[in-house]
């Protein structure tokens, strides 16, 4: 039981870490090309907080090509859980095939 919850925690806190760099890129690149207002523009404070946090993270990226790494393999997990194909077949079942 232990390790399932241990197990549970950090599939967890991957999915976080996912989400937050996930997020964090495509605030960037949404605004890239913003109206700045100058020196305390909130928005230019935003997005150094938004790279800081990637770089904290370890990726480092944070121009639109880190997308599809981080995108792939959260779209298979997602895809997996969708289209759940079943194990039963008609010989797993036990089924008699007469002719």
């Amino acid at each position: 039981m232990q390790a399932r919850k241990k197990r549970m925690i950090s599939l967890f806190i991957c999915a976080v870490m996912i989400c937050t760099a996930l997020f964090s890129i495509l605030f960037i690149e949404k605004e890239l090309n913003h109206d700045c207002t100058g020196a305390d523009c909130p928005i230019c404070a935003s997005v150094h907080q938004a790279e800081q946090t990637l770089k904290q993270i370890g990726s480092g990226i944070v121009d639109a090509s880190g997308v599809l790494p981080v995108l792939i393999p959260f779209l298979m997990l997602i895809s997996l859980s969708v289209f759940d194909i079943p194990d039963a077949s008609l010989v797993s079942c036990k089924v008699r095939l007469n002719n």
